[in-house]
């Protein structure tokens, strides 16, 4: 959670034009600091990312894809 905006912003810098970034993770409770992160485009992908299996399991992950704003 600490950690998480600098290793964004590192990552996002290194995209080719166009590209995307995945970041999950499995930290319960986790939360984006989207204010941080709002020179980023951020969408939250974590419903298209859990098996229907996991569906009853809340907060099992959270998934996000990010890319740099045009």
């Amino acid at each position: 959670q600490r950690d998480h905006v600098q290793l964004i912003q590192d990552t996002a810098r290194l995209l080719a034009p166009g590209g995307t970034l995945l970041f999950s993770t499995n930290r319960r409770g986790f939360t984006l600091d989207t204010e941080a992160l709002d020179d980023l485009m951020i969408e939250d992908i974590t419903d298209t990312t859990i098996p229907r299996d996991f569906k009853r399991r809340q907060g099992i992950h959270k998934c996000f894809k990010i890319r740099n704003k045009e």
